[in-house]
């Protein structure tokens, strides 16, 4: 199996395995996506412990900055900037869960969370907490993510 398409399934393996920490681990009502199926939720297995809470966000990371870099593979020297750019806008959503700057993004600058444009932000937003270690993971998950398609590069 080639280098790309290997990397590209741990890519996979790594989105796969944070959706089933939060279809097992999470609180259904408080998952934006999952929230609608929140009554059909069973007995909550807690199979992560305290590493669910964050591992969802390097695997996340991890995994999209993967598929980045692999999606415009014929630009190598674009991974840094990839890598970074995904870090860049994870790091704006999980900031704009933070109570100060979802007042000042939603409340105070008179963006219509009723719009359908603005909606399914400002609910994840609005439900969500920010998190220190959610961006650190991302961090680590970025930068996984750079260090395994430098490394591929390598061994072309």
């Amino acid at each position: 199996m080639a280098g790309p398409t290997r990397l590209g399934l741990t890519a996979a393996a790594a989105l796969l395995l944070g959706l089933g920490i939060y279809v097992l681990d999470r609180d259904w009502s408080t998952t934006l996506f999952l929230a609608p199926f929140a009554d059909a939720q069973w007995q909550r297995l807690g199979l992560f412990g305290e590493a669910g809470q964050v591992l969802p966000s390097f695997l996340h990371a991890y995994a999209i900055a993967v598929l980045l870099v692999l999606t415009l593979r014929p630009w190598p020297r674009s991974r840094g900037w990839l890598c970074a750019g995904w870090f860049a806008i994870a790091a704006a959503l999980e900031f704009l869960q933070a109570n100060a700057v979802t007042t000042l993004v939603f409340a105070q600058s008179g963006t219509p969370i009723d719009h359908a444009l603005f909606k399914p932000l400002a609910l994840y937003a609005l439900q969500g907490h920010f998190d220190i270690a959610d961006l650190c993971a991302t961090a680590l998950g970025c930068m996984t993510a750079y260090v395994a398609t430098t490394t591929l590069e390598k061994h072309r």
